[in-house]
């Protein structure tokens, strides 16, 4: 496992995976997310920037811009949505994917404001996706899915 964050670039072909979903909070998830997965072979594509990276309307332009690219490229767009986070952004991110018909694993914590919304919209757009509730859960979905066949989540 290889974790690339903003402002590095990743184009390469191994397969990587989008972490999208919630900043901040209780905890970093994504640190904990990666212990989970270091014995794998997925790169993680890392939308929290590194220290030093700017607050200004051009940074933002631009982190924004490394986000949408990475996410695109991304053999997995995977989204978690932890309790007490609004992940507004991420709300966005999914239903855009949702309609592009690439792999997606997801999860929302029990807690999370819009839970149940999550929940539904999934079932009815992307029924093959099994939203789960826990980032174990997620760490299992990603070591399950078929490197050999990009096009299915499990």
């Amino acid at each position: 496992m290889r974790e690339i964050r903003i402002p590095d670039e990743y184009s390469g072909s191994e397969p990587s995976v989008f972490l999208a979903g919630g900043a901040g909070g209780r905890h970093n998830w994504r640190k904990d997310f990666a212990l989970m997965v270091s014995d794998t072979p997925w790169i993680l594509l890392n939308p929290l920037t590194r220290s030093g990276w700017g607050k200004d309307n051009n940074s933002l332009v631009r982190r924004t811009r490394w986000e949408r690219q990475h996410l695109d490229h991304a053999t997995v767009q995977l989204f978690w949505f932890p309790a007490g986070q609004p992940c507004m952004v991420s709300l966005y991110e999914l239903g855009a994917c949702s309609t592009a018909n690439r792999p997606i694993i997801a999860g929302v914590e029990k807690g999370y404001a819009k839970r149940d919304e999550v929940l539904v919209q999934m079932q009815l757009g992307r029924p093959e996706v099994n939203v789960v509730a826990s980032l174990a859960e997620l760490a299992e979905q990603l070591r399950s899915f078929g490197l050999t066949d990009e096009r299915s989540a499990t």
